[in-house]
């Protein structure tokens, strides 16, 4: 270990057992987060008289709730903010010309600029203004910063992109960029920092020690957005410095901590398995058996993942105390939240041994909504939604919801076999089997013994093809499934095959399908669903 990151474990040996103390008292409670995006909120789409009704929009709306903590995101930019920063860049001074800023998000970001500067003439701070609701309210304030908010390689967010970047691009990936910058290849450049410049690292710490001086109750930071922290091949040497970047950061947390008299902890949020934590540079085991952690939420940077490597996680974050989250962003097949999927995402991390759940992005992206339109996301929720945030951690309702797991689809487009991120779609294999898992947080067997269910399907869309039931093979849980009495249907191009009662479990269940070695049909493998339904549902 590194000399210097050597000296700050000492100290933590001693600090961090009260810490640790403290944290095992409320580790039990049911926990459920909220992350806001400050620049696709109400402040960024009202023009006008800013009051606190405008800034404390997306928080007022969780008011009766069963949210726990509101993490609100100030960073709109790479280093782009929406508050009184000393250490950014202000929201509107990154802009010399608005006529040749991209017309897609110009009018939210003068809008954004214009309440920013409002606010401060008025001698407003969104942060306090927040945290002084968020109080009222009875819910622990966080702030959360977007370790690489890469937005601003797309031109249509250039509103967003930062002259100290454009000044100084020593500090970024630039043409050596991340595959994981997504838009980068658009233009062949990157603006996301490059944390193996230690000016980059002591930037953030400044940031986050101004932070510090507010009165909230964590700071998260996002490794997800984006997970492309170091240029490629340098993630192992990178792995150090972030080590002891997140060391500094606790030892300054912990003095403000005992300054205030109130524990200030610090949250995560990395990839969905220990492998892509550690491809990207990011220590977790490390972190969690050093005590550099609170609050760890494991998931995909985009966007809906219901198989999170959450048990691998848990098995080291239990031990220290640390608290595990099960993260949701509500993107199945385009932007469409349904109670059906999200209970089921709910029910799925419990039963993996998660603390509570993590939503992303579930204000800017209601149903309701029309995100990429100025105002669009002025919106309210709708019964269903206001129904999950109720009651998305009561056992007695999550138990008969109605629910859909799904085997996710890769939001690229891309098949599986061509660069596409998810198990599905994928190509329908001819004389072999393509193995899916998907874990189901109901317990099927008692909810049939004590009548509950009205029934649980498995539905298998297929696309391109026009297969028959004989040409198909399907286990489930090792066992042979006949489909000669499956219901089967043509749906537009997908031929749709329901087979009812599936053998599946409370856990992990393994599905494998394919075509026979003698069948003539090609095609994909659209969408794998098991739709559970209940004859009663608590309200």
């Amino acid at each position: 270990m590194h000399p210097t990151i050597q000296s700050y474990f000492f100290t933590f040996a001693v600090i961090w057992p009260a810490l640790i103390a403290a944290q095992s008292t409320t580790a039990k409670q049911p926990i459920f987060v909220f992350n806001s995006d400050g620049g696709a909120a109400a402040i960024a789409n009202v023009a006008g008289e800013m009051t606190r009704e405008v800034v404390c929009r997306e928080l007022d709306e969780l008011e009766g709730t069963a949210v726990t903590d509101f993490f609100w995101c100030p960073i709109v930019g790479g280093n782009v903010f929406i508050y009184p920063t000393e250490v950014g860049e202000r929201m509107g001074d990154n802009i010399r010309d608005w006529g040749q800023v991209h017309p897609y998000y110009r009018e939210q970001g003068q809008a954004l600029a214009a309440n920013l500067r409002q606010l401060t003439e008025q001698g407003d701070d969104p942060i306090k203004m927040l945290a002084a609701r968020a109080k009222e309210l009875g819910i622990r304030f966080w702030l959360t910063c977007r370790m690489n908010e890469i937005h601003e390689d797309d031109e249509r967010f250039m509103a967003l992109r930062s002259l100290f970047k454009q000044e100084h691009p020593e500090l970024l990936h630039g043409k050596n960029y991340h595959p994981e910058a997504v838009y980068a290849p658009k233009k062949g450049y990157s603006y996301a920092w490059d944390y193996g410049q230690i000016q980059v690292r002591e930037h953030f710490l400044a940031l986050f020690r101004e932070w510090l001086q507010y009165g909230i109750d964590g700071i998260e930071l996002d490794f997800c957005r984006s997970p492309c922290l170091f240029p490629p091949g340098q993630e192992r040497e990178g792995m150090r410095l972030l080590t002891d970047f997140m060391t500094k950061l606790r030892v300054a947390a912990h003095a403000r901590s005992e300054d205030r008299g109130h524990q200030i902890k610090l949250a995560i949020r990395v990839p969905p398995s220990l492998e892509r934590c550690r491809a990207a540079g990011i220590d977790v085991r490390t972190w969690i058996d050093g005590g550099l952690v609170d609050v760890v939420t494991p998931m995909d940077r985009g966007y809906f993942d219901p198989e999170p490597a959450l048990p691998d996680f848990v098995a080291i974050a239990k031990p220290k105390g640390v608290v595990v989250l099960g993260g949701i962003e509500p993107k199945v097949r385009g932007y469409l939240q349904s109670n059906r999927q999200t209970f089921a995402a709910v029910a799925n991390f419990l039963h993996r041994g998660a603390d509570g759940i993590y939503l992303f992005n579930y204000d800017c992206h209601r149903q309701l909504a029309s995100s990429s339109k100025f105002g669009g996301v002025l919106q309210h929720y709708t019964p269903g939604e206001q129904r999950f945030l109720r009651h998305a951690l009561q056992p007695e309702i999550v138990r008969n919801q109605d629910k859909q797991y799904v085997i996710s689809q890769a939001t690229n487009q891309r098949l599986a076999e061509e660069g596409g991120d998810r198990p599905l779609r994928c190509r329908l294999p001819v004389g072999e089997l393509r193995t899916f898992f998907m874990t189901v947080g109901d317990d099927l067997q008692k909810a049939a013994r004590e009548n509950r269910l009205r029934s649980v399907q498995l539905v298998i869309k297929l696309q391109e093809c026009a297969v028959k039931a004989d040409e198909l093979n399907l286990r489930i849980n090792a066992q042979a499934i006949s489909l000669a009495q499956s219901h089967r249907k043509t749906q537009r191009d997908l031929v749709v095959i329901t087979l009812a009662a599936p053998p599946m479990h409370r856990g992990m269940n393994t599905i494998k399908l394919g075509l026979n070695p003698t069948s003539d049909e090609r095609g994909l493998i659209h969408s794998i669903d098991l739709n559970v339904d209940y004859a009663t549902r608590d309200d």
